[in-house]
């Protein structure tokens, strides 16, 4: 799995949670589905889960049935861009190793269209039941799914597989985080951090409750109903965390603590920490490949 995370040059997209290429549909404009087959799988390109038009994702189907796990990612973007794109190779691999593959775009985070975190968790529920639906339609039985993605993706990964999983028309069985924000309370992101403004527009989007810094006290219950690390119990999922020591978007603290929770409560988990890296884990080939080796490791025995 490539590692880098492409950054946009710009003010508004430094700003955010970039893990890939921003690539999103206009507003009112609605992809067309496209349908590709080949001799070992079967692909969809812009299947609509709902009738927003970032409501859709892209599916790869093994040809095969009965029982199969899925591999599902979820795109970074600082939940106010980015796009299911870049995970293309990805799906691909994973479905030539036998599994479901799907990521999906979501609506993104805003306080003018009143779109909030618990909206975008919806758009992961109809996401997976759309999936389970396409592939039955093939044959394929789909019970658990392993959930990943970077930055925003993986914040969201975690939100829904410790928040969702008993009403999620595929269990999430486990979740690999790379970069992921834990806790959105963290201190670390407040203070003398050189993004603090960047960072209060994306949380304050994400939380739908238009604060700053000193009304930060009032949208503290908020804050913390959009963060992961307070919805793990013992009976929470086997966790990859992945975390740059270098990381100058998302504080090493977070990753810390969310260790530290899984640890104390007993929770299957993995922590890798890229010692030379920032938020694209880009400069640890050996970390990159011990992440690359869990996933699979993970896959084989949570998803049978």
């Amino acid at each position: 799995m490539k590692r880098g995370i492409k950054i946009f040059v710009g003010l508004f997209l430094i700003a955010c949670f970039v893990c890939f290429p921003f690539v999103g549909c206009k507003k009112d404009e609605r992809p067309q589905t496209k349908r590709v087959e080949t001799e070992n799988y079967i692909a969809y390109t812009d299947l609509a889960y709902g009738e927003h038009e970032r409501q859709c994702l892209n599916l790869y189907l093994p040809k095969k049935t009965g029982k199969v796990g899925v591999y599902f990612a979820i795109h970074g973007g600082g939940w106010m861009a980015g796009d299911k794109i870049g995970y293309e190779n990805e799906l691909l691999t994973w479905c030539k190793k036998g599994y479901v593959a799907a990521a999906l775009n979501y609506r993104y985070a805003s306080l003018e269209d009143c779109v909030s975190c618990a909206d975008m968790l919806d758009d992961i529920t109809l996401a997976l039941l759309r999936v389970k639906r396409t592939a039955e339609e093939h044959g394929i039985e789909t019970h658990k799914a392993l959930l990943t993605g970077g930055s925003a993706g993986a914040h969201l990964s975690m939100q829904y597989a410790y928040q969702k999983a008993d009403i999620a028309p595929i269990t999430p069985v486990a979740v690999c985080s790379l970069s992921g924000p834990t806790d959105l309370l963290d201190e670390n992101y407040y203070g003398s951090n050189p993004l603090k403004e960047e960072i209060l527009k994306m949380f304050k989007n994400l939380c739908g409750y238009d604060f700053d810094e000193s009304t930060i006290h009032i949208a503290e219950p908020l804050l913390k109903q959009a963060s992961p690390l307070y919805y793990v119990t013992q009976d929470s999922v086997p966790t990859i965390l992945c975390h740059g020591v270098k990381d100058d978007i998302v504080p090493l603290s977070n990753a810390q603590a969310m260790d530290k929770r899984l640890t104390e409560l007993g929770v299957k988990h993995d922590f890798v920490v890229y010692s030379n890296s920032g938020h694209g884990l880009e400069a640890d080939p050996d970390c990159s490949a011990r992440t690359d080796a869990l996933l699979q490791e993970y896959a084989e025995t949570y998803l049978i």
